[in-house]
């Protein structure tokens, strides 16, 4: 039963990974924290003063989504029998056992497959009195005593255990047995080896301690061959969770430089009441002839494109899509992508989607880049249902309507680039307009960033529609109706290293504010 608990506090902390509370007073800064751990650890999660998050604004909503994500699963049962086990209601055990601080730690992520290397504990800082507790109540035996510490075996000794006193606070500490070496690292045993190096020692710690004030901390080793690392300050106010993540390749990628600033403004307007959008400047590749081509991952969808190798030559870096509903409730695609030269890529786009309406049934409309200006409009009544449903991004067009518009206007004077342009499509007029307008709308007075990615979601909106088509939807993803909105964006810093700025803003509850 034990491994349903220690499953249940590791999804627990990972669902509350987002959900970060001012810290107790008495515990050391998060980073100093994390300075302890080994340097070779691939994930580090520190979370502070959880039962205050629990109380909270933000409790509700947080309630809500783990509830919804465990209902009915091992994990909630394990965590119900434990309440009972410890004699206490499950809000007084969750404040007992992780309200104060927790700190979960994996090493081996990468190694092996389907997490066949993982190595992982958990630290939980809790009241002596709730340490006694739980040696009471839980099966719990001694099994040795190494550096005047017992360690404690749990559920036939699966599992070991070990704790420490500091006045009226316990740490605790929880691992798999059969390798004690994490467990035996983390709890300052030792076993006769020499101390191993820590996070302090290495040069990831001055980013940890250089991360804007926050009690929540994410620490996360990039492999090979990339490398580097990813850390991450967590903060909340009211509804309003926030994480702020600095990330530090180890290798230098020489097609960053190849991003230039653009006003975020754009993106915001063509981002405006969708369901998702998402705007990014994707990395390079190499083509053949030393040239740069896009690398626009999901293009390759689209029936054809793999066979028209100068579109990657034509295609800029940036794309943009969004998915909105329309005035009858139908979902509509908007895409933007990118173009260098457009009389070169005009008449491979109307190419590649003529062969996309051919692979459904419709008749062949190839403009071959004529007047790449005007409007391109094709009404699909005539496709064929079951092709169109596996026609990728087109299936989400607005069936309703039945049409597909495109077109390829250059861009506004300031961008660079023999002949400029947007390669712009739309699942229906309305969704067209808004696009084409705020790919060629002049910047707003914001000042030019060099963004990476800029998106944001509205969860609720979204179940919202797909409940309304009758789908089966899991716990988790029904748990997402308690999210009001996503919003991100990752900032090119140097040619090595970027930040993002996620914002989350969950639902207030029936009644609340």
């Amino acid at each position: 039963m034990l491994s349903r608990l220690i499953r249940s506090l590791i999804v627990l902390a990972c669902a509350t990974v987002a959900s970060n509370v001012h810290a107790a007073a008495a515990l050391p800064p998060a980073a100093d924290a994390a300075g302890e751990m080994p340097a070779d650890i691939d994930v580090v999660v520190i979370l502070d003063d959880l039962a205050r998050l629990r109380t909270g604004a933000i409790g509700p909503a947080f309630e809500a989504i783990a509830g919804e994500s465990l209902a009915g699963s091992e994990f909630a049962r394990a965590w119900t029998e434990l309440a009972a086990r410890m004699g206490m209601g499950e809000a007084a055990m969750f404040d007992a056992l992780l309200g104060r601080r927790i700190v979960f730690v994996a090493r081996g992520m990468h190694d092996g497959e389907d997490g066949a290397g993982i190595r992982w504990a958990i630290v939980s800082e809790i009241s002596a009195p709730t340490e006694r507790r739980l040696r009471e109540r839980l099966d719990v035996a001694p099994r040795t005593i190494v550096g005047g510490r017992p360690v404690l075996s749990v559920e036939r000794g699966r599992y070991e255990l070990t704790t420490q006193r500091r006045g009226e606070v316990a740490r605790v500490v929880l691992a798999p047995a059969g390798d004690r070496g994490l467990l035996d690292e983390i709890s300052g045993i030792g076993r006769g080896r020499a101390a191993p190096q820590t996070l302090r020692d290495a040069p990831q710690f001055d980013d940890l301690r250089a991360l804007p004030p926050g009690d929540g901390l994410v620490y996360v080793r990039v492999p090979e061959p990339i490398g580097g690392w990813s850390v991450a300050s967590l903060s909340h106010e009211g509804r309003t969770v926030r994480a702020r993540v600095h990330a530090r390749p180890g290798t230098d990628f020489a097609h960053l430089d190849a991003v230039a600033p653009w006003a975020r403004s754009r993106f915001d307007a063509f981002a405006s009441g969708a369901l998702a959008a998402v705007m990014e400047h994707r990395p390079t590749i190499e083509l053949e002839g030393g040239q740069a081509g896009a690398n626009i991952d999901f293009l390759a969808m689209l029936p054809n494109f793999e066979n028209e190798p100068a579109a990657l030559a034509a295609l800029g870096g940036r794309y943009a899509m969004a998915v909105t509903l329309t005035e009858d409730g139908a979902p509509s695609v908007a895409m933007a992508f990118e173009v260098r030269d457009r009389a070169a890529f005009a008449p491979i786009g109307d190419r590649v989607i003529d062969a996309a309406l051919g692979g459904m049934g419709v008749a062949g409309q190839d403009f071959q880049g004529l007047a790449p200006d005007a409007v391109r409009v094709v009404g699909l009544s005539g496709a064929d249902p079951e092709a169109m449903a596996a026609a990728g991004p087109l299936a989400l067009l607005d069936l309703r309507e039945r049409s597909i518009r495109w077109a390829f206007p250059r861009m506004t004077p300031e961008n660079a680039g023999p002949d400029p342009a947007w390669w712009v499509i739309g699942g229906d007029a309305a969704s067209y307009e808004k696009a084409a307008a705020a790919m060629l709308g002049p910047d707003a007075d914001d000042e030019p960033r060099r963004w990476l990615s800029l998106g944001a979601a509205q969860p609720v909106s979204i179940v919202e529609y797909l409940t309304g088509l009758g789908l089966p939807l899991p716990g988790p993803l029904r748990a997402a109706r308690h999210i009001e909105r996503v919003d991100w964006g990752t900032e090119l810093v140097d040619d090595r290293t970027h930040n993002s700025d996620i914002v989350i803003t969950l639902r207030a509850p029936a009644g609340g504010s």
